[in-house]
């Protein structure tokens, strides 16, 4: 029996999709079931959750489907430097964005840690695709980010899913609501959203495709 809890934000929730049953760790279970292979799937993942966010919920609950897994994902980071991002491009200072990737990297350490002390699980560290591929600093924004999902996953023992290389280059076809791929794309509706940021039915497809080796 293989039982996969999937841990993350809104992108592991499943906004974006046309349905609950199109999200990635529902695809995932779904193809090992068509395997033979018997799966169960627990989501820990909340629209707009932070890595904050996702520290707290850890800590303050959820023992069972991490004790119980077999194989624990982690997709977290997007939205910590989202706001970030938007504060520079309205003319707050670029080191702000250095301030959060610190912050950033303190939760993800911890949250990891935490998740050790639950769980022998293998621990799959998910890196962030970039929806705005044509803005300099969200390139650099996502790079540094990945840059330190890479560092966390190493000194955790974690196996890493560069989900950034599923995406890059079919942006368009991957991403609900993209546009032209730059931050004005999401500025047009700031603070209240929607955002092209979200992997639509395919995106998840894609996901679940690439991450099903990790599961097993």
């Amino acid at each position: 029996m293989i039982f996969y809890t999937a841990l993350g934000d809104s992108i592991t929730a499943g906004k974006g999709t046309s349905s609950p049953h199109f999200t990635y760790p529902n695809l995932i279970t779904a193809d090992l079931r068509t395997r033979s292979i018997k799966a169960q799937r627990f989501i820990i993942a909340r629209n707009g959750w932070t890595s904050k966010s996702l520290l707290s919920a850890v800590r303050s609950g959820f023992p069972a489907p991490l004790h119980r897994a077999s194989t624990i994902s982690v997709w977290i980071g997007g939205n910590d430097i989202r706001w970030a991002g938007f504060s520079v491009v309205q003319g707050a200072p670029r080191n702000s964005l250095q301030r959060v990737l610190s912050i950033y990297e303190s939760n993800l350490n911890s949250l990891l840690a935490t998740i050790r002390r639950l769980s022998r699980a293998q621990l799959v560290l998910c890196t962030q695709y970039n929806p705005f591929p044509h803005s300099p600093l969200a390139i650099d924004a996502v790079s540094q980010l990945n840059d330190t999902i890479t560092k966390m996953a190493d000194l955790h023992h974690a196996l890493l899913a560069p989900t950034h290389k599923w995406f890059a280059g079919l942006e368009p076809r991957l991403i609900a609501g993209y546009r032209t791929g730059r931050l004005e794309d999401a500025m047009r509706n700031f603070p209240f959203g929607p955002y092209p940021i979200h992997p639509n039915d395919e995106g998840h497809r894609v996901i679940a495709r690439n991450l099903v080796p990790y599961v097993k």
